[in-house]
């Protein structure tokens, strides 16, 4: 729904992916900032990258998961979350 709410409202938004901060931490945290307006007042907290929890649960929980979120989510809301549900792919 926020890609339709955004979209209807016309609202500027910005899409970050958990990865993208394990991978270029500094410059995800300016464009962060910079979308917000605002500037660094202080250094941000160490960030702990790879953190997964993917071993609490089935590749069939996974699958299944992914495919019911598939199911009801626009393309564009997909095409930003699909890369979390490796398992999906393109099954429906």
């Amino acid at each position: 729904m926020a890609f339709i709410v955004t979209r209807e409202l016309d609202l500027r938004s910005l899409v970050l992916h958990y990865e993208d901060y394990s991978k270029n931490f500094e410059v995800k945290t300016a464009e962060l900032l910079e979308f917000m307006e605002l500037r660094a007042v202080y250094e941000p907290p160490l960030f702990h990258a790879n953190k997964s929890y993917r071993e609490y649960f089935t590749e069939k929980e996974r699958e299944t998961v992914g495919r019911a979120i598939r199911i009801m989510s626009l393309r564009e809301t997909w095409s930003h979350i699909s890369r979390y549900f490796p398992e999906t792919s393109d099954k429906i």
